[in-house]
C-alpha cells in the first residue's frame, strides 16, 4: 500500500474556510490623547470643557455641547466597520427628553450617518442622509429604559459593521450587555470610513466623557456549518426541533443567531410560524397588509389575514387579535388542529381540542405544556408528520403530511457515498452531493458529507426527481468510538478490535462487510497488520446498534514543522526535508 499522509494544521482552516465572523480588535482611546495639548482633532459645539475628575482627565458636556471626531483616511483602521465605546456618567440616566445623549456613527463630512439616540425609554437608532430627502429608519420600539448607577462610569459600546453583502448591522451595548440590533440594507451611500460625535441634550444635566475608544473590528474565518444548531440550544431537548424548523423556513433565530428556547411566543408569531409551515408565505407577503384586525403591524397583517382566510384563527371582539399578547398552549393546540383539518365543527374548547390533538399525535413528547419557544417547536414539529384531512367533493378523508404537499419528504437510512468514498470504494457523484442507501442526493446547505457509513434522519426537497437535503442528522442507532491508536491492542484483527478506553479493555465483533476506510479512501484489502497506524486515531462506527462495527476509520499522520504555506496553492512546506 502507498504511504498516505494526512497533515493536520490548524493554518490551513484560516487559508480555506470561507464562513465570517466579527472579531474586535485593539483599541485607541481618542479622547486622552488629547487632552494635554487640548482638543487636538476633536470638533466642538458648544463650550465643552476638560476637568480633572479624581485624577481623571474628562470633557464636560452641557446642553446642547458635542465633540465629534472626523478621522483621514485609513486612520485607526475603522475603515468598513469598527467600535466605538463611550465611557461616560451623568447624575440623571432617566432626565427626560428626546434625545438626552445623541451620539453618532459612520460620520464623514456630508455623508450619511447613523444617530443613535438616548432618552428615558432606552436607545434608539436613525439614519440620516444630509444630500438626500430624509431617510429614517427606527429599531421597533425602543430598548427599554436603563437602571444605572450615577455615581459610577458606565460603558457604551456601538458596533457598526458592514457586511460581506453591503448591509450595515448597528448594536448598542450597556456595560457589556446588549440593548439593541438593527441590520440596514439599504445603505449605498454609507461612507467607507468612520467617525464619532458625542452629544449632551439635557437642561441642568452634565455629562463627564472621560474616553472615546475606537476598536476596528476585523473579519475573521470561521468553520461553522449553515445547519449547525444555535449554540443556546446546544444540548437542549429542542435542539433538533429548532434546526430543523429553522431550515423549513418554519421558525427563525433571532438576528444574534441565538434561537431564545425560553422566550415565550406571542400569538402573532406562532400564526406566523403556522402560515409558513403551511406553505403560504408568498400569499402572506402578497396581501400588502390587508387585513380584518386592526390591531396590527403591517408586516404581521398578511400572515394574520391569510390564517383568517384558511379559517384556523379567530380574534377576540372589536376587530382586534391581540398581536402581542401571550399564547397559551390551549390556543396553539386549538389553530394546530384547526391548521390540519381535523375542525369539523364539532369539538369544544379546549378540552375537545385537546383530545383530538392526543389522539393524532401532536402531544407526543411534549413535557411542558407552555408556550415557549422550544416548547412550541416540537408542537411544530409534530405536526409536520401528521396527514392533513382532505376534502375532495362532499367527502373526506385523509391525505398527505404538511410537508408531502409541499414536495418535502423525510426518511432514514445509511449514508454510503460522501462525495470522496463509497461503500463501493472510489466515490461516484461529485463533491457536492452525497448517496444515502445508495440513492443520490444533493447536498444543499447541509454538512452531510461528514456522516459517512452513519445511519442518518433527514429531508429532503423533490425537485422533479432530483433531490435536495433541507436537513440531516445522525440517529440515536449510532455507537461510535474514537480511540488513539496508542490505546489499540495489537491483538485487533479484521474480525474482532480490541482496546482500552477509560483504562478499560474492550473487545468488539468487526462486521464481516465492514468498510475499513483510510485516509479518507476505502481500503478493502488492508491487512491485520495496517489497522493500526504508528501515530494517529481510529473510528469505530456501529451504525445498527448491533454491538458489530460497520465502519473502520483509520487516521493515519505524521507531525511535520511548517517551514511556509503557500496561499496560491494552498500548499505546506515542510522544514524537515526526509518528508
Amino acid at each position: 500500500m502507498k504511504n498516505k499522509i494526512i497533515a493536520i494544521l490548524s493554518a490551513l482552516f484560516v487559508l480555506l474556510s470561507g464562513v465570517c465572523v466579527e472579531a474586535v480588535e485593539y483599541g485607541t482611546d481618542l479622547l486622552n490623547e488629547e487632552f494635554d495639548s487640548g482638543f487636538g482633532s476633536w470638533a466642538k459645539e458648544g463650550d465643552p470643557t476638560i476637568e480633572n475628575i479624581k485624577g481623571t482627565n474628562a470633557v464636560v458636556l452641557g446642553e446642547k455641547e458635542t465633540v465629534t471626531y472626523n478621522p483621514k483616511a485609513n486612520e485607526l483602521g475603522w475603515e468598513d466597520s469598527y467600535r466605538a465605546t463611550f465611557r461616560l456618567k451623568t447624575k440623571d440616566w432617566s432626565a427626560q427628553g428626546n434625545p438626552t445623549m445623541l451620539f453618532r456613527m459612520k460620520s464623514q463630512g456630508g455623508s450619511q450617518v447613523y444617530l443613535i439616540y438616548y432618552n428615558s425609554q432606552g436607545f434608539g437608532i436613525q439614519r440620516l442622509n444630509p444630500t438626500l430627502p430624509s431617510r429614517e429608519f427606527f429599531a421597533q420600539g425602543w430598548s427599554g429604559s436603563i437602571n444605572a448607577d450615577a455615581s459610577q462610569w458606565h460603558d457604551i459600546s456601538i458596533d457598526a459593521i458592514r457586511n460581506l453583502d453591503k448591509s450595515m448591522t448597528l448594536r448598542i451595548y450597556f456595560d457589556g450587555e446588549k440593548q439593541l440590533e438593527v441590520i440596514d440594507t439599504d445603505v449605498e451611500e454609507m461612507p467607507i470610513t468612520g467617525g464619532v460625535m458625542f452629544g449632551n441634550w439635557m437642561a441642568d444635566n452634565k455629562v463627564y466623557l472621560d474616553s472615546v475608544t475606537v476598536q476596528p473590528i476585523i473579519i475573521k474565518n470561521d468553520t461553522s456549518n449553515p445547519d449547525d444548531p444555535a449554540t443556546d440550544t446546544i444540548g437542549t431537548n429542542y435542539e433538533e426541533d429548532a434546526t430543523l424548523l429553522r431550515l423549513l423556513g418554519i421558525m427563525d433565530n433571532y438576528t444574534d443567531k441565538l434561537f431564545k428556547g425560553d422566550f415565550i411566543m406571542t400569538r402573532e408569531e406562532f400564526v406566523k410560524c403556522v402560515v409558513s409551515m403551511l406553505g403560504y408565505d408568498e400569499m402572506a407577503k402578497a396581501s400588502n397588509g390587508k387585513c380584518s384586525f386592526t390591531d396590527l403591524t403591517e408586516t404581521m397583517a398578511g400572515y394574520v389575514s391569510t390564517a383568517e382566510h384558511l379559517g384556523i384563527i379567530s380574534g377576540v371582539g372589536n376587530d382586534k387579535f391581540e398581536p402581542e399578547r401571550a399564547l397559551t398552549f390551549d390556543e396553539a393546540v386549538k389553530i394546530l388542529v384547526c391548521a390540519l383539518g381535523y375542525d369539523m365543527g364539532d369539538l369544544t374548547y379546549p378540552l375537545g381540542y385537546k383530545t383530538k390533538a392526543g389522539e393524532i399525535g401532536l402531544l407526543k413528547g411534549i413535557v411542558e405544556r407552555d408556550t415557549s419557544r422550544g416548547s412550541i417547536s416540537r408542537l411544530i414539529v409534530n405536526a409536520l408528520d401528521i396527514p392533513i384531512i382532505e376534502f375532495i367533493g362532499n367527502k373526506c378523508g385523509i391525505g398527505d403530511t404538511i410537508l408531502e404537499h409541499r414536495g418535502i419528504y423525510s426518511g432514514k437510512g445509511i449514508l454510503t457515498d460522501d462525495g470522496i468514498t463509497s461503500y463501493t470504494g472510489t466515490s461516484a457523484v461529485s463533491k457536492d452531493r452525497v448517496c444515502i442507501d445508495h440513492v443520490n442526493y444533493k447536498s444543499g446547505i447541509t454538512s452531510a458529507n461528514k456522516y459517512f457509513a452513519q445511519k442518518v434522519s433527514y429531508y429532503y426537497q423533490d425537485n422533479d426527481g432530483d433531490y435536495e437535503l433541507i436537513y440531516i442528522r445522525p440517529t440515536d442507532n449510532n455507537v461510535i468510538y474514537t480511540v488513539d491508536s496508542d490505546d489499540f491492542d495489537s491483538k485487533t484483527t479484521k474480525q474482532t478490535a480490541v482496546f482500552y478506553k477509560n483504562d478499560k479493555k474492550k473487545q468488539i465483533k468487526i462486521s464481516p462487510v465492514c468498510n475499513f476506510v483510510y485516509n479518507g479512501k476505502v481500503y478493502p484489502e488492508i491487512s491485520d497488520a495496517e489497522l493500526i497506524p504508528k501515530d494517529g486515531r481510529i473510528t469505530l462506527i456501529d451504525n445498527n446498534n448491533d454491538n458489530s462495527i460497520d465502519a473502520f476509520f483509520i487516521s493515519d499522520y505524521i507531525t511535520v514543522v511548517v517551514q511556509n504555506i503557500s496561499e496560491n496553492t494552498k500548499t505546506v512546506y515542510n522544514m524537515i526535508s526526509a518528508y
